[in-house]
């Protein structure tokens, strides 16, 4: 997957860090790596996959009061080229030392950016890659764009050896290759070596003719333009960023950005009439897979996980405002390292902004003729990210009525596949591949796919001890005497008591949701609580037997709920590029540990089954997608009936 370096490189002085969740600021990076390179744990060639903050225990955090000191940590993936071997070393950076380090069996981290950039070259040098390309006609090595993907399928011996793939565009004189595959070719790398082990070629396709340009100029005559519209805040924002603190209404929360995971929110509370109560300590996106449909062997083995196998964070693209978001919104930078541990700054890549909410509550009283209605407003904190040719926003939305949001749009150019048509050939637009694509332009189609986002929610209702979790079912009353006309349905609870059968399916007949309740009892009698309102899903079409499956497990379930263990971040595990057994999820739900009573994290998946079309092509309308985290008896009524104005 092609994409670009960051390079804007940072030599800042060092900020006191005023809270354990602050994300490191340059200084502590290039501190932390200097602290590895003066213990000898950088020998010549080594990689950093990932160097961010290693946050503090919960426990600590949860215990720090303002003005105490407390631990500061850089957690370090090292990978080592020369040994091809992994290690994690974390460095206190208070007392300037290597705390730990150890080296990692059995896995292979992200592909690197290094490998991005140098791998293309390797490929266009080889000469079975040079004969594959003459067997389409394709000579000007120029006018050939390789991208490196990871191995995808987990290889028979594992990740003992370093694997990437590498796939072919033509670039012609435009810059959007995506648009024109080299279908039938591809190549598999050993990336440590620095060779081409394989080159597949396998039928030869028609080289799409069509230039699929994104400009303006390219694109032809725009339409008449519509009048401005214009986001007036006269006395500026209503929300306050502080450090990495953000305040507005009765929301206050931290955030952060993170090579891995990119935006996370953190230590989320409700300011209530007695003060501040929480609600969610950390909120991410824990992992993403997209599996591809079609059953041709050059493309079995595509099944992204952009997270672990990229990196959603490091990929974050600087936002246009006026474009990517209002006009209102405030940028903010991150801080993330390069392959060398050099601190690199992302520019305006985390969006901060209010928008309308549009009608918040309302009554008319059609007897008296008064009119009662409150319009509300929203909190978004967002960022986007560009993993080859998708594009992905990620935005968090706080609302006045106590309601936590996430929204995910899906954009970008859809992985193109060639193909022997230039027309649909039956009706339904789909290729004569047997209906594993869409043909989308003349010799191009769009294999169906799934995208896969595993959000990671560790929800501390009124605190993080004494949390249960529920299932909630709508039922039908059997006709008869408890239900003589026919119309009687109940909402029944019922109690997950523990992790044995915490993985959870959707079912539309019972219209299901979860909740996840707190110690605290409201004026009513009933516990404090969140309601889980899923979001867009479908099952995978992965099979049992599948090998993406196996390390991609997580996406069996849409729901799944685990006892809070620190280290358990990621619902494929840490370390999925490579694996050949399974991990994450399903192995810590083994554990059948118990969840009433205790912290828990509920981890839900949205899916969006993506069956291309024509009008998503040369590049795809925004699709919008997420779910909605609802207050259920945290409050004694109506949370918004305070707003001013309105009657």
């Amino acid at each position: 997957m092609n994409t670009f370096l960051l390079a804007a490189v940072l030599t800042l002085p060092a900020a006191a860090a005023e809270h354990p969740l602050e994300p490191l600021d340059a200084a502590e990076m290039q501190t932390a790596v200097d602290i590895l390179r003066a213990a000898g744990k950088l020998a010549e060639g080594v990689k950093f996959p990932s160097l961010a903050l290693n946050e503090p225990p919960k426990a600590e955090v949860l215990a720090w009061k303002p003005g105490a000191p407390f631990r500061r940590e850089a957690l370090a993936v090292l990978y080592d080229r020369g040994t091809s071997k992994t290690y994690e070393a974390v460095v206190d950076l208070k007392a300037g030392k290597v705390a730990s380090f150890k080296g990692l069996s059995g896995v292979q981290p992200g592909v690197l950016l290094s490998e991005f950039e140098e791998l293309p070259k390797v490929v266009a040098a080889d000469p079975r890659w040079v004969k594959a390309l003459g067997r389409r006609d394709l000579k000007d090595m120029s006018q050939i764009a390789v991208d490196i993907w990871a191995y995808g399928t987990p290889p028979k011996d594992g990740p003992a050896k370093r694997l990437l793939r590498a796939v072919a565009y033509y670039k012609g004189s435009g810059k959007n290759f995506y648009a024109r595959p080299i279908e039938g070719l591809s190549a598999i790398l050993d990336a440590d070596a620095r060779k081409v082990l394989e080159v597949l070629d396998t039928e030869v396709y028609p080289l799409p003719p069509t230039v699929s340009e994104l400009s303006a100029a390219a694109l032809g005559p725009q339409r008449p333009a519509l009048k401005p519209l214009v986001i007036s805040q006269p006395e500026g924002a209503s929300f306050t960023v502080q450090g990495n603190e953000v305040r507005w209404d009765r929301w206050r929360f931290r955030y952060s950005m993170h090579p891995r995971e990119g935006l996370v929110i953190h230590q989320v509370s409700y300011e209530d009439a007695g003060g501040p109560r929480s609600v969610l300590y950390r909120g991410s996106l824990s992992e993403m897979m997209v599996p591809y449909g079609h059953p041709d062997g050059q493309w079995t083995w595509r099944a992204a996980f952009d997270e672990g196998e990229y990196g959603i964070g490091r990929y974050s693209a600087g936002l246009k405002v006026g474009a990517d978001v209002p006009d209102n919104a405030a940028l903010y930078d991150a801080v993330f390292a390069d392959d060398f541990g050099t601190p690199t700054a992302a520019k305006g890549v985390v969006a901060v902004y209010e928008r309308d909410g549009g009608m918040l509550w309302k009554h008319y009283d059609m007897y008296h003729g008064g009119q009662y209605v409150r319009r509300g407003r929203e909190l978004v904190i967002g960022f986007i990210t560009t993993i080859s040719n998708y594009d992905y926003g990620m935005k968090w939305v706080f609302r006045q009525d106590g309601v936590l949001a996430l929204e995910a749009d899906l954009t970008g150019i859809m992985l193109a596949k060639g193909v022997h048509e230039a027309k649909e050939s039956q009706h339904g637009s789909h290729s004569d591949e047997a209906g594993h694509a869409h043909l989308v332009a003349p010799y191009v189609a769009a294999p169906h796919h799934q995208h896969f986002f595993s959000f990671r929610l560790d929800l501390d209702v009124d605190g993080a001890d004494a949390n249960r979790v529920w299932q909630l079912d709508a039922d039908r009353i059997p006709a008869g005497p408890k239900n003589p006309s026919f119309n009687a349905f109940t909402m029944s609870e019922s109690l997950i008591a523990s992790e044995k059968g915490a993985a959870r399916d959707l079912s539309f007949a019972n219209q299901r949701k979860w909740k996840v309740t707190g110690p605290r009892v409201n004026s009513l009698g009933g516990q404090s609580g969140y309601i889980l309102i899923p979001g867009e899903n479908a099952p995978t079409y992965l099979q049992e037997g599948s090998p993406l499956l196996t390390r991609g497990g997580f996406v069996k379930h849409p729901v799944w709920f685990t006892r809070y263990a620190e280290g358990e971040m990621f619902a494929a595990g840490p370390y999925p590029n490579q694996r050949a057994t399974p991990d994450g999820l399903p192995v810590w739900q083994k554990a059948d540990r118990s969840l009433d009573g205790t912290d828990v994290v509920l981890w839900h998946n949205v899916c969006v089954t993506h069956a291309p079309r024509p009008e998503e092509w040369p590049v795809m309308p925004a699709h919008r997608t997420g779910f909605s985290l609802i207050p259920a008896g945290f409050f004694d009524r109506n949370p918004a009936l305070d707003l001013p104005g309105g009657e």
